[in-house]
């Protein structure tokens, strides 16, 4: 029969990797949420805009300003730019 030491011992490390898979996500989204200019897809993960229709909305002139270095180069909005885009696109509803 093994003693508690033994089985925190065996424990300890898939406990520690399995709060580690458990947290990635939050860890993940906590970097994203402090960069300056953000791509597509963390604007998608941050945010919960689909690129998609951030797509759209670059195309009809609706969406976030945003920051293309070249012509059909890499797109990247800053969160000030998504900030005030979804303040002005903030709406409250009429009871």
């Amino acid at each position: 029969m093994m003693n508690v030491e033994e089985i925190k011992e065996i424990y300890s490390g898939q406990i520690a990797e399995a709060i580690r898979e458990a947290m990635a996500p939050v860890v993940e989204l906590q970097s994203i949420a402090v960069k300056f200019t953000l791509t597509a897809n963390e604007v998608s993960r941050l945010y919960g805009i689909s690129e998609s229709l951030l797509e759209k909305l670059r195309a009809a002139g609706r969406g976030p300003a945003y920051i293309q270095a070249a012509h059909k180069g890499k797109v990247l909005y800053t969160r000030k730019a998504m900030e005030d885009w979804l303040a002005r696109n903030t709406f409250q509803t009429q009871a």
